[in-house]
């Protein structure tokens, strides 16, 4: 994948929300489900946890790692026709670098491959698949290659490969044995196919694991208890995982623990049998049977708003079930002043309770609230769903009072987008939150989180790219700059780093300081630097351009750290150097930060010979007279500054290589008008 993955759209192509309603009509082929986000016992989840969940699983951290391999439930490879153990898989790895798994989608091929990657013990890293609708993009030369890392590549669902995808990863390969690095590549069988690769055996077929197996490992990992076993071996339990996606018996685990945790109940109940599984099968019964007995309005409004807002205070649950109300039926009703006794029995009839602690709502099912969410969403009219987006973007203000209420929100859209794969939620929110201090708070981890989600996350991350590229909304780009500094640049830093680029060349006044602070964040990750100081480089090149000014603005902000990390690399700095000292001269604004390289190279002798070397490439080109003449005045003022030996030595050796290159010049442009015309 190239540091810009996509190209940025011509802003005047088409209606930005015309591309907002495609990108929510997309539909993604393959839904790995491996961080679909549930609400078990009435509990919400801090969306900034669950971020930093996604996070950690996109990003490959080493407690993600851990916890796979703690769980991780051993499961057949089959090479050549004959069965290979996790052990031997890791053998083949070792050996030739790269290891191919071939599995069907949703059968936890992922976790597999992280299980192999996780016993070398060595930092990992997935690659970022292109987004459906892209062009191929696996190139050795944009691909990371570090030494000593583990790398993961998840081919494209329904994507099929060629033969230039095998050709790129047998370099790539070639590439990373010499650095002492893995690869780990997964695809499903005919994708892996039409690439024409002979047949190997480092290609290897995995299937998925026992669904009671990865039930026991999941229940045994997240709760020491051995009350349990009597639920567990219950042929009911047998019954719900014997078709099950990892993704699905992973849930189970959590639902029975969510069950089995509360107080007074018996450890294998029928009672607590029946609910198990009426949560796994997401209350689809007892709701049904709830709306035919609860025509009124006003419960299934509050019902709706409880289900978003769950945890929250039940008088706020209240306000917004009216505003809720309102915007359905057009009409206010005006319940506010409804007793405390009347909205216990409200919460009772939808199924809830009001905590005498602290007044708060609860459901007494666990998941229920997501599972509300669902059923409301599922066969609605499309206008039912058009004043329920409305709703969203609106309502934080009802009270302005509750600071939590714009992250259970958040939450409950974070939920929507990742377990039905609709972004179409997120375009009037972000609208309508972008410039309100109080409620980017909770915008950003919304974002981010949806953007690392793999069920809706390259939709996200088309959708950032759109705002970034096309948006006239100062405010929401610059939320874009923020989310894309935020845990995003873990899991996808070339990503990240495309559409703060394409920020950064529609820079404002009104937008550059995010964008500078964003790019600021992303040095801060030092994996990140080299193509960062590339991404500066390239904008300092361009003086007069929007992203002149952000580039001035972090070299200076970063001091020498900029060109040192040029230096280390070996970047290209001529035009950037050329365009800096170019008359009318140095920037004001950057002049302090020339003055520091000059003074590094002064007290490091292998620097200064790179830095004159990378200011005399600076020379050739329009006028190198008049660059000659900027470069004599700016180190002039430098030294003059203090008039001490090395510095005069150096610009004295700066000068002689200079002006040498600048008679060479002119001498080759005098031939070339010399030369007799043919």
């Amino acid at each position: 994948m190239s540091t810009v993955d996509e190209p940025a759209p011509t802003p005047d192509v088409e209606d930005i929300e015309a591309l907002e309603e495609q990108l929510a009509t997309v539909q993604i082929r393959e839904v790995s489900g491996l961080f679909a986000l549930h609400n078990e016992g009435g509990m919400h989840q801090h969306i900034h946890k669950q971020v930093k969940g996604l996070r950690d699983a996109s990003a490959l951290s080493s407690d993600y790692v851990r916890r796979t391999l703690d769980t991780l439930v051993e499961r057949k490879f089959q090479a050549f026709g004959r069965d290979v153990d996790s052990t031997e898989a890791e053998r083949l790895l070792r050996a030739h670098h790269c290891l191919v798994l071939m599995g069907e989608p949703d059968t936890g091929r992922r976790t597999a491959a992280v299980g192999v990657l996780g016993r070398l013990d060595l930092p990992l890293e997935e690659i970022p698949a292109w987004d459906p609708g892209q062009p191929q993009q696996f190139a050795v030369s944009d691909l990371p290659a570090a030494a000593d890392m583990g790398y993961l590549f998840k081919h494209p669902t329904g994507v099929p490969a060629n033969s230039d995808f095998r050709t790129q990863l047998n370099s790539y390969v070639d590439k990373l044995s010499k650095l002492g690095s893995y690869l780990v590549v997964v695809a499903t069988s005919t994708e892996w196919h039409a690439t024409g690769a002979a047949v190997a055996e480092n290609v290897l077929s995995v299937a998925a694991p026992s669904p009671r197996a990865v039930l026991l490992a999941e229940i045994r990992y997240r709760a020491r208890r051995t009350d349990l076993q009597t639920l567990l071996d219950d042929q009911r339990i047998h019954s719900l995982i014997r078709q099950a996606r990892p993704r699905e018996v992973i849930r189970l685990a959590e639902l029975i623990l969510a069950v089995a945790d509360v107080p007074d109940e018996d450890p294998g109940s029928g009672q607590q049998l029946a609910t198990i599984a009426e949560a796994f099968q997401e209350w689809t019964e007892a709701l049904t049977v709830w709306f035919q007995q609860h025509h009124s309005a006003t419960e299934r409004t509050f019902l709706l708003a409880a289900a978003i807002l769950e945890n929250a205070p039940a008088r706020l649950v209240l306000r917004y079930a009216e505003r809720l109300g309102e915007s359905l039926d057009g009409s206010p009703t005006g319940r506010y002043d409804i007793s405390a006794a009347g909205i216990r029995e409200l919460a009772k009839e939808v199924g809830a309770e009001v905590a005498e602690a602290d007044g708060r709502l609860r459901f007494t099912r666990p998941a229920y609230g997501p599972a509300v969410l669902d059923f409301f969403l599922k066969d609605r009219s499309d206008t039912f769903r058009m004043i329920l987006r409305d709703w969203f973007a609106k309502a934080p203000v009802v009270s302005r009072r509750s600071a939590d209420a714009p992250e259970l929100i958040a939450e409950a859209l974070l939920g929507i987008t990742i377990r039905h794969r609709d972004t179409s939620f997120l375009p009037p929110v972000v609208k309508a939150w972008a410039d309100q201090p109080s409620l980017r708070r909770a915008l950003i981890p919304l974002l981010t989180g949806t953007a690392l989600s793999p069920e809706a996350g390259s939709l996200v991350r088309q959708l950032l790219n759109l705002w970034a590229t096309k948006s006239s909304s100062t405010q929401i780009r610059q939320v874009v700059a923020e989310v894309c500094s935020s845990e995003l640049a873990d899991a996808y830093p070339r990503i990240a780093l495309t559409r703060i680029n394409n920020l950064a060349i529609r820079a404002t006044d009104e937008t550059a300081e995010s964008i500078v602070t964003a790019v600021l964040r992303l040095w801060e990750r030092p994996r990140l630097r080299r193509d960062v100081a590339t991404k500066v480089l390239g904008w300092a090149s361009e003086r007069g351009s929007p992203a002149f000014g952000v580039a001035t603005a972090v070299l200076t902000a970063l001091g020498v750290e900029a060109i040192w990390v040029a230096y280390e690399n070996r970047l290209p700095t001529g035009p950037a150097l050329r365009s800096l000292l170019r008359p009318p001269g140095v920037p004001e604004e950057v002049r302090e930060t020339l003055y520091s390289w000059l003074d590094l190279a002064v007290a490091d002798s292998v620097f200064a010979a790179w830095l004159v070397t990378a200011i005399a490439d600076a020379i050739p080109g329009p006028a190198p007279a008049l660059m000659i003449t900027a470069v004599r005045g700016f180190t002039h003022e430098w030294q003059g500054r203090d008039a001490m030996t090395p510095r005069a030595a150096f610009r004295e050796r700066l000068l002689e290589r200079i002006t040498v290159l600048g008679w060479e010049t002119s001498a080759a442009r005098k031939d070339r008008f010399d030369e007799p015309s043919a």
